[in-house]
C-alpha cells in the first residue's frame, strides 16, 4: 500500500511537471509568434522594433507608476498613454525610474500619447505632454478620437508642426472607424497618419477597414481589449463619416 501511494505521488508530480512544461512551451510559442509579427510590421514601416505594449487607461497615481515600471522591468517597451487619461506624469516617473535603475534606455522605449480633439491650444498640449512625461520627444502622437471637423484638423496640424520640430517622431489617428474619415487625413494633409489605432476584440473586428488601410499602406494598429471601451463611441464617429 505504501509503495502504491508513493508511485501515485510520483506520477502526479510527473504529470504536473509535464503540464507546466507544455504551458510554458505554449506561452513561449505565442510570445515568439507575436514578437515576430508585430516587430516585422513596425520595423518594415517605421524602423521601430517594439513587440510588447502596456496600456494605461483607467490607471492613475502610484498604481499607474508601479504598473508601468513593472511592465518595463518585465520586458515591455511600448507604453500607451493619453492626455485624456490624466496619467502622463505617472508614466513619465515610471520611465525615469526604469532608466535610472538600468532596466532600459530611452531609445529602447516607445511612448504613445494622444491629444483630445476639443483642445483650444493643441500646441500647448503637446508641450505639456512632453513636460508631464519628462521627455524631449514622443515616439507616436495620435488624435485621440473624432470631435468636430475643425477641431480634428487643428489638432492634426499641430501634430505636424511638432513632428517637423522633432518633438514627435510619428503621428496618427485613433478611434476612426470609417474609410471616409480616415481618407481625409491620408489625402488632405502634408503628413498622412502613420498609424490608425482602433478598438479591436472578439466582438468587434472591423476587418474591412483593416484591409482597406493595408491597401493604402497604412499600419492599422489594433487596440486589443476584451471589453468595449467606455471612453469612445464608434457610433458617433460612424455617423460623422457616413
Amino acid at each position: 500500500m505504501v509503495r502504491k501511494r508513493k508511485r501515485r505521488r510520483l506520477w502526479k508530480i510527473k504529470i504536473r511537471g509535464v503540464r507546466r512544461s507544455l504551458r510554458s512551451q505554449k506561452y513561449i510559442f505565442w510570445r515568439k509568434l507575436y514578437e515576430k509579427t508585430y516587430s516585422y510590421t513596425f520595423t518594415r514601416r517605421f524602423s521601430y522594433d517594439k513587440p510588447f505594449s502596456k496600456g494605461t487607461w483607467t490607471l492613475t497615481g502610484q498604481v499607474c507608476e508601479d504598473a508601468v515600471y513593472a511592465a518595463l522591468k518585465s520586458g515591455y517597451r511600448l507604453i500607451d498613454t493619453a492626455k485624456y487619461y490624466g496619467n502622463e506624469s505617472e508614466v513619465g516617473k515610471a520611465v525615469a525610474r526604469a532608466i535610472s535603475d538600468g532596466i532600459c534606455k530611452r531609445e529602447e522605449i516607445f511612448i504613445t500619447s494622444k491629444l483630445v480633439p476639443w483642445s483650444s491650444n493643441p500646441d500647448a498640449d503637446i508641450e505639456d505632454s512632453l513636460r508631464q512625461l519628462g521627455l524631449t520627444y514622443i515616439d507616436l502622437c495620435l488624435l485621440h478620437q473624432h470631435g468636430s471637423s475643425s477641431g480634428d484638423d487643428a489638432v492634426y496640424k499641430a501634430m505636424i508642426r511638432a513632428a517637423k520640430d522633432g518633438k514627435i517622431r510619428s503621428i496618427g489617428i485613433s478611434n476612426f472607424y470609417t474609410e471616409k474619415t480616415v481618407s481625409h487625413f491620408i489625402n488632405d494633409f502634408e503628413i498622412p497618419p502613420a498609424v490608425i489605432q482602433n478598438e479591436n476584440h472578439l466582438k468587434y473586428q472591423n476587418n474591412s477597414l483593416r484591409d482597406w488601410a493595408a491597401k493604402k499602406r497604412n499600419l492599422h494598429r489594433k487596440l486589443l481589449s476584451f471589453r468595449r471601451s467606455r471612453s469612445h463611441s464608434r457610433a458617433s464617429e460612424k455617423s460623422a463619416g457616413s
